[in-house]
């Protein structure tokens, strides 16, 4: 298992990789690419090529999820953003 460490708990190395997450609200679908295009600038400013972006939630349907959670890849930056939702409610 690997663990952040306090100092830093959005990114972290891990069995000789190097990992980042981020963590956002979700309020809307333009809000929900704004923070996939930051996301990918965080990951392209860090060297990785893949970075994880997780939005707290109150509910989601399965068809939103679907739609939602996806691997995007961000043209400016080339960097994958992997997103999916944690259900709060």
């Amino acid at each position: 298992m690997c663990v952040p460490q306090p100092q830093d708990a959005e990114f972290w190395p891990c069995k000789g990789k190097r990992y980042a997450l981020e963590l956002k609200s979700f309020s809307n679908q333009a809000r929900y690419r704004k923070a996939a295009a930051q996301a990918a600038r965080y990951g392209r400013s860090l060297g990785l090529d893949r970075v994880t972006l997780a939005f707290f939630i109150d509910a989601i349907d399965e068809v939103n999820r679907k739609k939602l959670e996806l691997d995007i890849l961000d043209s400016d930056s080339g960097v994958i953003v992997e997103t999916f939702f944690l259900v709060t409610g």
